[in-house]
C-alpha cells in the first residue's frame, strides 16, 4: 500500500525560486514530451508568479514533485508545462497544481484557460478530458515531428457579463436543449374548429388534434380573425354560440391585414392560386392567405386546415416559407410503423418482451408508473398513459418481465415538428432494468432512423439513471441537472457523394455543422472540427461524433473505413 503524501503548492517568487535547478532538470530530462525551453524561461515565468511548484512533505523533509508553467493575458491563460515526478504520480499530484490554477484565475475572473497536447497522446489527452479541457480546436505541429496538436479549453466559472458556451463534457456539440414548454405551435383554420361537431366527418380527427395538445406534443392557437368573424356571427344572429365562447380558451394572434400589392401576399397567392387573378380572390382565398402569412411572421409551426388548395400547395409554401401546411388528420399514428413482439434474452438468462402497450395492459403500465417510478396521478393521465382514443396519436411500447411491466416509452406517432419528444421510464428495482432502458432507448432511435433529420428530445422523471447512462451511450446529452436530454439524428450515411446536403441538411434543424469537405482518414481518434448550432468551434473524435449523432455511418477519403453506428444498435 503506497504512504499517503501531503501536497503544498508554491505559488509565490520567494518561494518557488529555491526549486528553479529542480524544475529545469525536469525538463531537460522530459523534453520529449515537454519540448525544450531555454534555461532563462523559468525563472523569468517564476518572476511573473507564473511556476507553480508543487512539494511533497515527507519524513526527511520537503521535495520536488512536480511544476505548472503558464502565462496570464486577461481574460485567459495558457499552460505551457506540466510536470510530476514519476514516484508522485497516480495520487492527484496533478489535478492538485490545475485545480490550484482554476481557482487562482477564477478569483481574479478570468474566463478560460488553454492547453495545447498532441493529438497522439493519448493517455495525456484522456487526462484533459477528464480535468473538462473541450478541444476548441486542431493545428499541425512542427515540421519534424508532423504532429496534429489539440487546443484545449476549459471554461471558468467566473463572475462575467458574456455567458460561457455552455460546452462541456455532457454537451461536447453544444446542442441547445429546447424547454419543457417549447412546443410546435399551429394556427387554427376556423373550419376545423366548426369539424369537432359531433355530425362533422372530421369529428375523429379534430378531437385528436385536440387531445394532442392536451398531452403536451404541440400548442394549438386561433388567429384574431376567426375570435372576430365567430363574435360577428353572435351579434348578427342575436343569440349565444358555444364556439364562440370555447375559441376564448386558445393563444389569440392577430392577422397581418395585408394588402393584395403586399410582396409575400402576391408570392403566396400565385402558389396557392396560380390559376386565379390576385384582384380576383373570393375573400375566403384572402382569408386563406392572410393566415398562412400570419403563421410565416410569427414564427409559428404550421397551419392545420383542410382547405385543399392549401394542402395541394403545402410542400411549395414548405420549402420556401419554411411552415408547415396539415391537415386535421396529419396527427394521427402510423398503426404499422413500430414493431411489436420483440424478445431480448439477458446474461441472467431472462426473457425480455417488448410489446405495444393496449388498454388491456393500462392498468400494469399505470401501476408501474406510480408505485415504480412515483410519478402522479395527474401527470400519468396527461402526459404518459392516454385514453385509448389519444392512443391513436401516440406510439407507446412497454418492457415485459413476464407479467410485469418493467419499462415504458411514449413518442408522437407523427413526424410534424423538428423536435420529436420521448418520454420513458424504467422500473430501476428490477433485476432488468438497465436491460429494460436499453431495449426501449434502441427501439425508439430503431424507429426514428429512417425519418427526416431532427432532434429528440428525452423526458426522464427523477431518478432515472439507467436510461441516463444508456441514453449517454448512443449520443444523448444534456445537463446531468436537468430533466431532459437530446440528440441530433440525421438518419443517413455520410459518403464524400451525401457529404455536402447531410451537412446542410443536420444544420437546418438545431444540429452541429461538419466540416464542409469530407476529412481525410487518420483513425477513429482523430478529432472533427464542428460547429455548434451557436457558431462554436469544437473538434470531437471521429468515433465520438458517431455515437453522438447514432445512428450513422461517416465514409472518409482516402479510406476504405466504415464503422456504422447504426449496426451497433443492434
Amino acid at each position: 500500500m503506497v504512504a499517503p503524501v501531503k501536497f503544498d503548492v508554491l505559488d509565490r517568487f520567494r518561494d518557488t525560486e529555491r526549486w528553479l535547478d529542480d524544475v529545469r532538470r525536469a525538463s531537460d530530462t522530459h523534453r520529449n514530451e515537454l519540448g525544450f525551453l531555454p534555461q532563462s524561461v523559468f525563472k523569468e515565468f517564476a518572476r511573473k508568479d507564473g511556476l507553480f511548484v508543487l512539494v511533497a512533505k515527507e519524513g526527511d523533509g520537503p521535495h520536488y514533485a512536480g511544476h505548472l508553467l503558464f502565462d496570464r493575458h486577461f481574460p485567459r491563460a495558457h499552460i505551457r508545462h506540466m510536470f510530476t515526478s514519476a514516484n508522485y504520480r497516480r495520487r492527484g499530484a496533478a489535478s492538485l497544481l490545475l485545480e490550484h490554477l482554476r481557482q487562482s484565475l477564477t478569483q481574479s475572473s478570468f474566463i478560460s484557460i488553454y492547453a495545447r497536447v498532441a493529438e497522439d497522446l493519448q493517455i495525456a489527452n484522456k487526462f484533459w478530458d477528464q480535468q473538462r479541457f473541450y478541444i476548441q480546436r486542431s493545428e499541425r505541429g512542427g515540421a519534424s515531428r508532423k504532429r496534429q496538436i489539440l487546443v484545449r479549453c476549459l471554461e471558468l466559472e467566473s463572475p462575467q457579463l458574456i455567458p460561457p458556451s455552455g460546452l462541456d463534457e455532457h454537451n461536447p456539440l453544444g446542442l441547445v436543449t429546447p424547454a419543457a414548454d417549447d412546443l410546435p405551435m399551429f394556427l387554427l383554420d376556423m373550419n376545423v374548429l366548426f369539424d369537432v361537431n359531433p355530425r362533422r366527418l372530421r369529428r375523429t380527427e379534430v378531437v385528436g388534434l385536440f387531445q394532442a395538445e392536451r398531452m403536451n406534443f404541440c400548442r394549438l392557437a386561433i388567429s384574431s380573425e376567426v375570435r372576430e368573424e365567430l363574435q360577428r356571427n353572435v351579434l348578427n344572429q342575436k343569440h349565444t354560440d358555444p364556439m364562440a365562447a370555447y375559441v376564448d380558451t386558445f393563444p389569440c394572434i392577430p392577422v397581418d391585414n395585408d394588402k393584395a400589392t403586399d410582396e409575400l401576399f402576391s408570392n403566396l397567392s400565385s402558389l396557392v392560386f396560380p390559376s386565379s387573378p390576385l384582384g380576383l380572390l373570393t375573400p375566403s382565398e384572402r382569408s386563406d392567405l392572410r393566415h398562412v402569412i400570419t403563421a410565416v411572421r410569427n414564427d409559428l409551426t404550421g397551419l392545420i386546415t383542410n382547405d385543399n388548395a392549401l394542402l395541394d400547395a403545402a410542400p411549395a409554401i414548405e420549402a420556401k416559407y419554411g411552415i408547415r401546411i396539415l391537415s386535421s388528420g396529419s396527427f394521427e399514428a402510423d398503426a404499422s410503423a413500430s414493431s411489436d413482439g420483440e424478445t431480448f434474452h439477458t446474461v441472467e438468462k431472462e426473457t425480455l418482451r417488448l410489446l405495444k402497450v393496449s388498454e388491456d395492459a393500462a392498468t400494469a403500465v399505470r401501476a408501474m408508473l406510480r408505485q415504480k417510478v412515483h410519478l402522479t396521478g395527474s401527470e400519468i393521465a396527461i402526459s404518459w398513459l392516454p385514453v385509448e382514443t389519444q392512443g391513436k396519436l401516440a406510439n407507446r411500447a412497454a418492457v415485459w418481465s413476464d407479467t410485469t411491466c418493467i419499462g415504458y416509452v411514449i413518442w408522437p406517432g407523427w413526424g410534424l415538428s423538428d423536435v420529436v419528444n420521448v418520454r420513458a421510464a424504467v422500473d430501476e428495482s428490477h433485476t432488468q432494468g438497465l436491460d429494460a432502458a436499453r431495449i426501449l432507448l434502441l427501439h425508439v432511435i430503431d424507429h426514428l432512423r429512417n425519418s427526416d433529420r431532427r432532434q429528440v428530445r428525452l423526458e426522464l422523471p427523477p431518478h432515472q439513471s439507467y436510461l441516463r447512462e444508456v441514453a449517454a451511450g448512443i449520443g444523448f446529452v444534456g445537463n446531468p441537472k436537468n430533466s431532459s436530454l437530446i440528440k441530433s439524428i440525421l438518419g443517413a450515411a455520410l459518403t464524400p457523394s451525401t457529404w455536402t446536403n447531410g451537412q446542410t441538411a443536420m444544420a437546418a434543424n438545431g444540429g452541429p455543422r461538419l466540416p464542409l469537405k469530407v476529412p481525410l482518414y487518420r483513425g477513429i481518434d482523430q478529432q472533427i472540427e464542428v460547429l455548434t448550432p451557436d457558431g462554436n468551434r469544437v473538434h470531437v473524435s471521429l468515433d465520438k461524433l458517431e455515437s453522438l449523432l447514432s445512428p450513422l455511418a461517416v465514409f472518409t477519403r482516402s479510406s476504405s473505413r466504415h464503422h456504422s453506428c447504426a449496426a451497433n444498435l443492434c
